[in-house]
């Protein structure tokens, strides 16, 4: 929550005991003597449990684990400058993808068979967050040192494709968590539409400009799976606590296919030019007090609020 809204956590990790807790079931958690013990013997020594079955402890475990992560990079993120930033960024980078390399294999997502109907649809929407949230804590990083630091954008590039690619496999196979809608819709909002937007703003500034990344997006896929996600966000109904969001993200994303894919002058000119043809491309995306939103477009300077805003 203090992620999504840019602001400090209501209660610090410095002033808590935070204890990760073993990776028992229901039934397991609410044994005790020898039941339990029983129960704690057939963890591996980490406190994973060896059958590769999730649980909710399985889950409280990652989370746990993300929470002390994702504080450590509100801590840059919303704090003073610091001259050594670039070096803690790098320190709780290589933390968050060792959290990752050393999760039980059950737990890390087949790059290559990202869903699997072998598994319960549940288990396989546990497995693609799980693996979103870890991108997230790069995601943020990165966000950071183009705010504080100028670094370049490339790799915030590579991070939001991986992180979109993820969204695009829950989009794709929405009809099976439809029981499942919050964390849907979840997923869409701080995940989808952040990547989404790194995307789509990177693929404009590249048919504008011979000046992009080193390893240019590929325009028809990246076009393609645009479309997909804008009219994901153009599904969702009136009566869902995310519509506005989604909607005003829909809007932002289908102006910016538009103009790619016009054949109009439009699709030449600078994002100014379009802020001046339509005064709505000057607004904030999402509401707040980020009154130059055109700024972070033009700059891909990721300022907290503005940002938050926008996801």
């Amino acid at each position: 929550m203090a992620t999504f809204v840019g602001r400090p956590p209501r209660l610090s990790h410095r002033y808590c005991l935070l204890q990760l807790p073993l990776d028992l079931n229901d039934n397991q958690t609410m044994s005790n003597g020898l039941d339990l013990d029983n129960a704690i013997a057939t963890l591996d020594d980490e406190g994973w449990n060896q059958r590769g079955t999730i649980h909710r402890c399985t889950f409280a475990r990652i989370f746990a684990q993300n929470a002390r992560i994702r504080e450590d990079i509100l801590e840059i993120s919303l704090g003073v400058l610091q001259e050594d930033i670039v070096l803690r960024a790098e320190t709780i980078e290589k933390r968050a993808i060792q959290m990752w390399e050393n999760l039980p294999h059950f737990l890390r997502i087949d790059p290559q068979n990202s869903w699997n109907n072998k598994r319960a649809p549940v288990e396989l929407l546990f497995l693609v967050y799980i693996r979103l949230e870890n991108l997230n804590h790069q995601f943020l990083l990165q966000r950071t040192l183009i705010k504080q630091a100028s670094t370049h954008t490339a790799k915030l590039l590579v991070i939001a494709r991986d992180i979109f690619s993820n969204v695009l496999t829950i989009v794709n196979n929405r009809d099976s968590i439809r029981d499942f809608q919050i964390d849907f819709m979840l997923i869409i909002c701080t995940h989808g539409l952040p990547s989404s937007a790194v995307l789509a703003v990177e693929l404009l500034r590249q048919e504008q400009t011979s000046d992009s990344t080193s390893q240019p997006l590929p325009r028809s896929e990246t076009v393609q799976d645009l479309s997909v996600f804008v009219a994901c966000l153009g599904s969702i109904r009136p009566d869902s606590g995310s519509y506005s969001i989604c909607e005003r993200g829909c809007k932002f994303l289908k102006r910016i296919l538009d103009t790619i894919l016009s054949s109009a002058p439009a699709a030449t000119s600078n994002l100014s030019t379009l802020a001046a043809q339509d005064p709505s491309w000057s607004t904030p995306l999402f509401g707040g007090n980020d009154g130059d939103f055109m700024r972070w477009l033009e700059t891909m300077e990721c300022e907290q609020e503005s940002w938050t805003n926008f996801s």
